[in-house]
């Protein structure tokens, strides 16, 4: 393992929720987080066009 690789790993950032997350652990939480919310956009665009619908 390189020295950046080591560095990524021994850098650790507190979570106020997850706890400690070395950088790999808070881009796999980025990416999980950044879904939901995209997930939550596209439930909410669907049920505005089916709501919208009923009144046209």
């Amino acid at each position: 393992m390189g020295d950046f690789a080591r560095l990524c790993e021994a850098i650790i950032h507190p979570h106020p929720i997850s706890g400690p997350l070395d950088i790999h652990q808070r881009f796999a939480f980025l990416r999980f987080h950044i879904d939901r919310h995209r997930n939550q956009v596209t439930d909410l665009r669907t049920m505005l066009a089916v709501w919208s619908n009923r009144f046209s």
